[in-house]
């Protein structure tokens, strides 16, 4: 390709070509029961495909194996290699609701035959490929879905003016045969963290977990170990690090348990304050949060090293594809490094 500079446009898709959950299909009426906007533009390809429409387009999307490690579409022993992990939680919950909107499809009196095995391979293609874009919502867009991910993209797609074309503008001045990315985790895809990249993309993302936690991190002026503090929280090199404070009277036990519930596929983020001196000190009802988040923590741990012997016994099948084999141990070790991690943080915030 050759030089390009930023705010050039390299690429165009009409709207009329995007699989958009804001345009589902004529005999899908709005009512009860609902379905998520993923399977409508599930509805939409299937349909295309029965159809005949957009074949030059739809030959160039991935085939079931090249998809192969979307855990979605692990076999059920393969499955239990995520026994016991946020991953393999994320995975039941997932398939739990395309199911209940397949169900749901066919109260609708859907005008063709779609198989549970038909629907799942086609949810799994648009989970993989599908875009949040502004007029749009969630959205399949022809050819933009080519484009590779990166964590530092040089484009990102946007509408042009009038709405009728989404357009992939370069971000900076970009060298020739150098490679065009996109943002899977933002910038117009879906925003995702950790977690959900996997579920997605079937890879580990590790820089893009969302498990933020928003605590003061309070250190009086007269703790005789606050250089100690801050020395730990700021100075861990196998670790990233965010500055986050959050208003003494915010709701910190609720945060607190969200925080740890979004740890999913990290690398995790340390926390400190922003000013590591700041006159409240972590009050009784922050302190009590904190130990329940840590005891919290202390039963992910224990159920994520309690069921490794199931993980470990479904990992030796056979049938095992060695790729996905090498994923779940990954996903285990990253999600039991980010539990880890943040009991330590936990802990460090309630020293005397």
């Amino acid at each position: 390709m050759q030089q390009v500079k930023q705010g050039d446009i390299v690429m165009r898709t009409p709207r009329d070509l995007c699989l958009a959950a804001a345009y589902g299909p004529e005999w899908l009426s709005p009512g009860s029961p609902s379905i998520s906007a993923s399977s409508v533009v599930t509805l939409l390809l299937l349909e295309r495909e029965r159809n005949g429409k957009d074949k030059e387009y739809l030959d160039t999307l991935p085939t079931t194996k090249e998809l192969k490690n979307l855990p979605v579409l692990w076999s059920d022993q393969e499955a239990q290699m995520l026994h016991g992990t946020q991953s393999g939680i994320s995975r039941q919950e997932l398939l739990a609701s395309w199911k209940n909107d397949f169900e749901a499809i066919k109260l609708r009196n859907c005008p063709f035959q779609i198989s549970w095995h038909q629907w799942l391979e086609a949810h799994a293609l648009v989970m993989s490929r599908s875009y949040n874009l502004p007029h749009l919502d969630y959205a399949l867009v022809p050819f933009l879905d080519y484009i590779n991910h990166n964590d530092e993209p040089n484009a990102e797609p946007i509408f042009d003016d009038n709405n009728d074309f989404v357009e992939l503008h370069i971000l900076r001045d970009t060298p020739a045969n150098t490679q065009i990315f996109s943002s899977y985790a933002g910038g117009g895809a879906t925003n995702l963290d950790g977690l959900k990249m996997f579920q997605a993309f079937g890879w580990l993302e590790p820089g893009l977990c969302d498990c933020n936690i928003d605590l003061i991190q309070a250190l009086r002026r007269d703790d005789p170990f606050a250089q100690q503090k801050i020395q730990l929280l700021m100075h861990r090199p196998d670790q990233g690090r965010l500055l986050l404070s959050l208003p003494p009277n915010g709701p910190t036990g609720h945060i607190l348990t969200q925080a740890i519930d979004s740890i999913l596929l990290p690398s995790l983020h340390i926390i400190t304050a922003t000013d590591p001196f700041i006159e409240n000190s972590i009050n009784k009802d922050d302190s009590v949060a904190i130990r329940a988040g840590i005891k919290l923590l202390d039963r992910k741990i224990k159920l994520l090293d309690t069921s490794a012997h199931i993980r470990r016994i479904a990992s030796t099948g056979e049938k095992v594809d060695p790729r996905r084999r090498e994923l779940a141990y990954a996903t285990a070790a990253q999600e039991r490094l980010a539990l880890d991690t943040l009991r330590f943080t936990l802990r460090t915030l309630i020293i005397a």
